[in-house]
C-alpha cells in the first residue's frame, strides 16, 4: 500500500511540475524532482513512462539531444494528465492561495482543453465561489478518468459547461444549505456566470431535443402504424420549431 501511494505522490509530483513550468524532457524532469525524495532517477523515467503510457502526458515537440544520439522529447499534460492533476491535488497539501494560483494558471495555460469553463474561470473568483467551482471540477476530473480508462478515449468536453452547471450528480457535493445557497447566488449574482448558466441549460435542452428527435426518427421508419407515423412527423416538426428559439 505504502508502495502504491508513493507511486501515486511521485506521478502527481510529475504532473504539477509540468503545469507550472514550460515543458520539459525527462532529464530536467528528474533533476528537478530526483532530490526531494521522490525516489532515484531510474525510479522517476519509470514514473514519467507509466504516464506517458497512460496518455497522462503527451509530447509536445522534439529537439536534438546533446547528451546523446537520440532525440529529446518534450513532455506536457494531456486533458487526462489535467484531469488527473485536479483529481488527486488535495493529496499535494497545498495552502489555499497556492492552490487559487494554481487553477488559475492552469485556466490559462490549459483554456483549450476545458474553453467553456476555463474562458470564465476568473468569474468564479470575482463571485467569491472558486473554491466551489473547484470541487465541480474535481468531480468531472474523476469522471473523466473513469471513462478514459473504459473507453480508451477521454469524454468529449464540448459540452462540459452542461455538466459542470447543470450536471445532478454534482449536488452530493452541496449538501449543506450554505454551500447550496452561496454557490446560487454568485452564479445568479454574476452577468459572466448568469449568461453561462443559461447557455449551459439551452445546450443541454438541445441535446436532449436531438436525441429525442432521432429516436422519433426511428419509429418513424419502423411503425407501419400511419396514424402513429403522422403523430411522429408532427411531433418532430414541433421539437424543430422550438431549437431555434433556445439558440
Amino acid at each position: 500500500m505504502a508502495t502504491e501511494s508513493n507511486q501515486t505522490l511521485r506521478g502527481l509530483r510529475i504532473l504539477h511540475l509540468l503545469a507550472t513550468r514550460r515543458p520539459l524532457n525527462k532529464y530536467k524532469i528528474c533533476q528537478e524532482l530526483e532530490d526531494k525524495e521522490l525516489g532515484t532517477e531510474p525510479t522517476l523515467l519509470a514514473a514519467i513512462d507509466k504516464l506517458a503510457k497512460t496518455r497522462c502526458i503527451l509530447i509536445v515537440r522534439t529537439e536534438r539531444n546533446p547528451r546523446g544520439p537520440s532525440p529529446s522529447n518534450y513532455y506536457d499534460l494531456s486533458i487526462l494528465g489535467l484531469g488527473e492533476l485536479v483529481r488527486l491535488l488535495p493529496q499535494l497539501k497545498l495552502d489555499r492561495a497556492a492552490v487559487n494560483g494554481l487553477f488559475r494558471d492552469l485556466a490559462k495555460k490549459y483554456h483549450d482543453y476545458i474553453p467553456d469553463v476555463f474562458e470564465i474561470w476568473p468569474a468564479f473568483g470575482e463571485a467569491g465561489i472558486e473554491d466551489l467551482a473547484q470541487r465541480r471540477l474535481r468531480v468531472f476530473s474523476n469522471q473523466l478518468y473513469r471513462d478514459a480508462w473504459m473507453s480508451k478515449r477521454p469524454r468529449d468536453v464540448v459540452h462540459l459547461s452542461g455538466f459542470f452547471f447543470l450536471e445532478p450528480s454534482y449536488l452530493q457535493l452541496f449538501q449543506d444549505d450554505e454551500s447550496q445557497t452561496r454557490w446560487m447566488e454568485g452564479v445568479c449574482n454574476n452577468r459572466t456566470l448568469a449568461t453561462a448558466f443559461k447557455r449551459s441549460f439551452c445546450k443541454r435542452l438541445i441535446d436532449q431535443l436531438t436525441d429525442f428527435t432521432e429516436q422519433i426518427d426511428l419509429f418513424e421508419k419502423d411503425s407501419r402504424n400511419e396514424a402513429l407515423r403522422k403523430k411522429a412527423i408532427d411531433l418532430k416538426a414541433d421539437l424543430k420549431s422550438v431549437e431555434p428559439e433556445l439558440r
